[in-house]
């Protein structure tokens, strides 16, 4: 699948603003230490805890899955470059995707109930510094105003609209947070 540049547009946010955490223009391990903490401090989990160990094991796999298809050069980290490619060649395995994908449900879904809230949604993209007033715009328009509960199943669509459509008006391109 080639790239068109709404797509890297929308691919480039993701690596900014959910794995770039330190903003040196690459992905390492490192960068998902800092979300780890990030994400547990939002949650108000402890290190050391179990709910601490289960986010950072989570964030770990998707990491490795992460290095060992998208590091094309093998230096042990993923620059933008790289991250498009990986998107827009086909080169991310189905087995991947899907544990990024399940991953990021699971993230927002705070509370385990099998669906994310608006709430969960601002305070898991809050946690990665998008605004609160875009997050609950781009919850609105996945939710449809509320209408449709973001489950994992409509979550699963959403989300392949999200990295496969060229159309900025669908819905799946806000599960990020950010509107188009």
């Amino acid at each position: 699948m080639a790239g068109s540049s709404f797509l890297e547009k929308k691919l480039n946010f993701v690596f900014d603003t959910f794995f770039d955490v330190s903003k040196d223009g690459a992905i390492q391990k490192e960068d998902f230490d800092l979300a780890i903490k990030s994400i547990c401090k939002a949650r108000g989990y402890q290190e050391g805890t179990p709910s601490y160990g289960q986010v950072s094991d989570a964030f770990l796999k998707v990491w490795e899955g992460l290095r060992q298809q998208g590091d094309a050069d093998g230096d042990d980290e993923v620059d933008r470059n790289e991250w498009v490619t990986l998107w827009t060649s086909g080169g991310a395995s189905e087995s991947w995707k899907k544990l990024y994908m399940d991953f990021m449900f699971k993230l927002f879904d705070a509370d385990d109930d099998g669906s994310i809230s608006g709430e969960e949604f601002v305070m898991i993209t809050g946690a990665f510094g998008v605004p609160k007033d875009e997050a609950v715009s781009a919850f609105k328009k996945i939710s449809n105003d509320g209408k449709v509960e973001v489950s994992k199943d409509s979550y699963g669509k959403l989300w392949e609209e999200f990295f496969t459509s060229d159309d900025p008006s669908k819905p799946g391109n806000n599960i990020f947070g950010k509107l188009w």
